[in-house]
């Protein structure tokens, strides 16, 4: 595989980790805060184990990085080192959450 190919492989992996509502609604609150899983699903109102399932997938995309707090790991993200087009994903998703979207039909 050559660089070009591996950088597009890279992106497309990326993509596909993030293509999932649960996992951006999960980055716009790492985004604002560094928060454990019991805050997480909390705030989401979605069971524990969905969320570690989601949190797994962004870990294993390097999205989302875990800090071990006694016996509780911390979640976060470095938004200021995010790619342009997933801080644009997470800024949207959060502004869509500010009012209604009508669907269209």
């Amino acid at each position: 595989m050559d660089a070009q190919e591996q950088y597009y492989t890279q992106r497309a992996e990326l993509l596909k980790a993030l293509a999932h509502p649960v996992r951006l609604r999960i980055l716009r609150e790492l985004c604002v805060n560094q928060i454990n899983v019991t805050t997480l699903y909390t705030r989401l109102g979605l069971p524990q184990s969905t969320i570690s399932r989601h949190l797994l997938v962004l870990k294993n995309a390097g999205i989302v990085f875990g800090h071990r707090h006694g016996l509780e790991i911390d979640y976060s993200i470095d938004c200021d080192q995010l790619e342009p087009f997933i801080k644009l994903i997470i800024k949207d998703a959060a502004d869509a959450s500010s009012h209604l979207i009508e669907p269209k039909g």
